[in-house]
């Protein structure tokens, strides 16, 4: 009887778009547009997928178009510019000065 080992490889997928801020949180945002007879909210991944589908787009340029109309939404999807970096809340302003001792 032969013994057969079977090995675990990794499995590595893919960024979507080609980059790495396109997560799955991003691609399931929703965005709405406001501009078309459809003014719904779909996700940024059924956007992406609509424009492969019905243009003739590839992956990357599908994500570009996608990230251009719902920059906000969809952005961190472009496969060609860095997303902006993450709002941070402002630092709190310090207190204000104590006021002069009274005079004696």
């Amino acid at each position: 009887m032969a013994l057969v080992a079977l090995v675990a490889l990794p499995y590595v997928l893919a960024a979507r778009c080609g980059v790495d801020s396109c997560t799955d949180a991003v691609l399931a945002t929703l965005a709405q547009d406001l501009t078309a007879n459809y003014k719904g909210f779909s996700s940024c991944e059924s956007r992406i997928n609509w424009v492969k589908r019905n243009t003739g787009r590839d992956e990357e340029e599908s994500c570009e178009k996608v990230a251009e109309e719902f920059p906000e939404e969809c952005g961190a999807c472009h496969p060609f510019q860095s997303p902006p970096p993450p709002q941070t809340s402002p630092s709190p302003s310090p207190p204000p000065p104590s006021p002069p001792p009274p005079s004696a």
